[in-house]
């Protein structure tokens, strides 16, 4: 069957030692098989009693139900085909035999809800790499002894799980010399974290980028031959970036008109992306057609995308602040502001505004023992940003609220703030 012929090709083949077999299956169910480019195809009805499956529990019943699914596979993407492999052919470029991967999701069951914590759980072991899965405890002395106990030499998270690290391994003045390289994801990645593992610590730092619909990686930053014989300093530019598609996807800009923007590295657009591995349609077809007609999916980021076709996320189309008509990257501000040395989380939201309709509020927590100054961190920002980028206000606060993956939600900052009012309104000095 075609489960046997993959997963002996990228597992068993590649040194994991692992077949399944019928005794490590439970009892059987029968599967609503999904095509993931085209996830409103029903390739078999569960008959009654059985279960029909969604995205979230794809991997799940993937994974385990080796025999059944065999039995249920049809020509196409399938659960197994269609999401578990399509993760390995990505991913695989992080991981190496010789690895101890550590794909750095909260839990198993948030492994699974964080796009199977972006196919590492199968692009490890599809290697030959041993996996070591974390637990519950993501706090940064946690993270350190799983690390050094287990000899992790590859690791994935989203920045705050690494920032957290970053702080205890300062803090107590630790090293992790069996990391090789990291992979951080969910959103953008500060300059100032990417420096601080390469120039402490030797690790090597790449971002990735991608959604449900990608399945998911969409993009990684890692450099070409050209960008890479530069000096570090100078390849900076392209580190920062979330990076190229992989085989196969195309990016595209446009404006709310439609129109197509050029890829110059400094108009920004809509995030547009097509390919094999993208999705064309939601299942049972919610949500209508949500293709444009030349078959690209509206990614709802803002992005720029360069002559090397690296990509840079620039914010999510619903928390771009718009002022004067013109865009502000929220994310932008964000990554400058935490490199701070006493802040801890850096958040932007835009507050509304008599005449801008809105201008940039910068969030912060800071480190524990920390004073408060709202003018050490405007001058922060000052030379890094566009005058009229600069925020109106800074809020300090006890905490910034994190999603299920440990990225910052915006949207209970905004609820956290739902009282603010800015201070003034002058109108900002534009350059």
């Amino acid at each position: 069957g075609r489960v046997d012929e993959l997963f002996s090709h990228y597992v068993g083949t590649k040194g994991a030692g692992y077949s399944p077999t019928s005794s490590s299956a439970p009892n059987p169910v029968d599967l609503a098989i999904f095509d993931i480019t085209d996830v409103t195809e029903d390739l078999s009805e569960p008959e009654e009693g059985g279960e029909e499956l969604n995205h979230n529990g794809a991997f799940d019943t993937a994974a385990e139900l080796w025999d059944d699914a065999r039995d249920t596979i049809n020509d196409g993407l399938d659960l197994v085909n269609g999401l578990g492999v399509i993760h390995i052919n990505k991913i695989e470029v992080g991981s190496q035999r010789d690895y101890v991967v550590f794909p750095l999701s909260a839990n198993y069951a948030r492994i699974r809800q964080n796009a199977n914590a972006c196919g590492i759980a199968f692009a490890g072991p599809a290697s030959g790499a041993k996996l070591v899965m974390p637990g519950a405890k993501m706090d940064g002395e946690s993270i350190y002894e799983l690390i050094v106990s287990e000899g992790v030499t590859f690791s994935a998270a989203v920045p705050t799980v690494w920032q957290g690290l970053l702080t205890h391994l300062r803090d107590n003045k630790l090293t992790i010399p069996t990391v090789k390289r990291v992979l951080i994801g969910g959103s953008a990645v500060p300059e100032s974290l990417i420096r601080a593992f390469h120039d402490e610590f030797g690790i090597e730092v790449a971002q990735g980028w991608g959604m449900t619909e990608t399945s998911p990686i969409g993009t990684m930053s890692i450099l070409t031959p050209e960008l890479e014989a530069l000096p570090y300093d100078e390849g900076m530019k392209w580190r920062v970036k979330q990076g190229m598609p992989p085989l196969g996807v195309e990016l595209k800009l446009k404006n709310d008109a439609g129109q197509e923007l050029p890829h110059d590295g400094h108009t920004y657009g809509r995030l547009m992306i097509k390919g094999p591995t993208i999705a064309r349609a939601y299942f049972k077809e919610e949500g209508g057609d949500i293709l444009d007609r030349d078959g690209f999916f509206d990614t709802g980021d803002v992005s720029t995308v360069d002559e090397y076709g690296f990509m840079q996320i620039t914010d999510r189309a619903k928390d771009v602040i718009k002022s004067g008509g013109e865009w502000i990257s929220s994310i932008e501000i964000e990554n400058i502001a935490v490199g701070h040395p006493k802040v801890e989380l850096a958040a932007v939201i835009g507050a509304a505004h008599p005449k801008w309709d809105e201008r940039p509020v910068l969030v912060l927590k800071l480190k524990p023992g920390e004073t408060q100054d709202k003018q050490e961190h405007l001058d922060f920002l000052v030379g890094k940003i566009a005058k009229w980028w600069m925020p109106d206000d800074v809020v300090f606060v006890d905490d910034i609220p994190l999603g299920a993956t440990g990225k910052i939600d915006k949207k209970l900052v905004r609820e956290q703030l739902k009282d603010y009012r800015l201070p003034t309104a002058v109108t900002p000095e534009r350059v």
